[in-house]
């Protein structure tokens, strides 16, 4: 619920899967709801005009600068691909997990799954930017991970025209990480 208040375009799977899992205990769902709601909408209200009007403004009229800022930050796959192929994408990226899983390479915890519904939702929606994503691999810790994803920017960076293709990478190095990290056992 915490992260609803610092990357609520995040949240947006994780909100389904805890409603999903608290359907039948509905109440205890109300508090901490209440606590994120009481804590973002004051916040969306300061401003002249409010913050959330200016948001709002800024999606449906952006300037030159935010576009380019945003052509080169996002890591939305549907906008980057398009909704189908981003979706293909997703999906191929999905069956590798689940078969890392089902061959015991991946050891699943509660971690790995709000790290993954971070990913998903972060690849689903419209916009995302690189900095978001930093929450789903804080979930993921693992130095071989770490590794894999320096030396895939630097090779990106030299040879592989990273900057056209952060999304893809980003999700290279969201599996990998996936792939890598081993949850304590306490």
């Amino acid at each position: 619920m915490l992260l609803s208040l610092i990357k609520p375009q995040g949240m947006f799977l994780i909100w389904i899967y805890c409603f999903w899992n608290y359907r039948k205990r509905w109440k205890e769902m109300l508090l901490p709801f209440g606590i994120v709601l009481l804590v973002t909408v004051p916040i969306s209200l300061v401003g002249s005009p409010p913050l959330f009007l200016q948001w709002i403004d800024n999606l449906l009229n952006p300037n030159t600068q935010n576009e380019y800022w945003w052509s080169v930050n996002n890591l939305s796959l549907t906008s980057n691909l398009g909704l189908f192929l981003g979706l293909m994408t997703l999906l191929l990226a999905t069956l590798i997990v689940i078969s890392g899983r089902l061959v015991g390479l991946i050891q699943w915890s509660r971690d790995h799954l709000i790290a993954s519904l971070l990913f998903l939702s972060f690849f689903l929606m419209p916009y995302a930017s690189q900095q978001s994503v930093s929450s789903a691999f804080a979930f993921l810790p693992s130095l071989p991970g770490l590794a894999i994803q320096w030396v895939g920017i630097l090779i990106g960076l030299r040879f592989l025209d990273y900057n056209n293709h952060v999304p893809l990478f980003i999700l290279f190095f969201g599996v990998v990480a996936i792939f890598f990290f081993r949850a304590r056992e306490e």
